[in-house]
């Protein structure tokens, strides 16, 4: 199916180990993958993706950063918005950090997804107080049984 991805969420701060994955369907993402640490509210690992090894890219480039943003393709790393404090926050000045957010952003929709603020789908697929679907570590969590995603989990 063109319109399904993996999907994975990796506690991060220490105390459980646990994680999920998951299939999503509705997502956007054409290719490649994109991960976070920036996901609310947890701020846990997530990573969604078309292909296994670029996802494992993607989720250890943010391991070797401390945490952030990133996006990858074919084994490359296309935009990385380093947040080394907490996985949230970012060393740069601001006109730098605007820059490299900016190119993070051109590569997200050169994977497909669209939208004038493509972060915000990712940083929000672990957000589970929200209507649609969610990935948490422990499951997936759908609040709307009408939702245009459509996911299936293995814990």
């Amino acid at each position: 199916d063109p319109d399904l991805c993996l999907a994975a969420v990796f506690e991060r701060h220490g105390q459980t180990g646990h994680h999920s994955l998951g299939l999503i369907k509705g997502f956007g993402l054409k290719q490649g993958a994109i991960a976070s640490t920036v996901s609310h509210d947890c701020h846990n690992l997530i990573v969604v993706g078309r292909d296994p090894a670029d996802m494992a890219l993607a989720a250890n480039t943010l391991v070797d950063a401390g945490g952030g943003l990133v996006c990858v393709n074919q084994q490359e790393v296309l935009g990385l918005v380093e947040l080394p404090v907490a996985g949230l926050l970012s060393l740069l000045p601001p006109q730098e950090l605007a820059g490299e957010l900016s190119h993070l952003k051109k590569g997200i929709q050169s994977l497909g997804l669209e939208g004038r603020e493509p972060l915000l789908k990712i940083a929000t697929l672990a957000l589970p107080v929200i209507p649609d679907a969610r990935l948490t570590t422990l499951a997936w969590w759908m609040s709307n049984p009408s939702s245009s995603c459509h996911c299936w989990l293995r814990r």
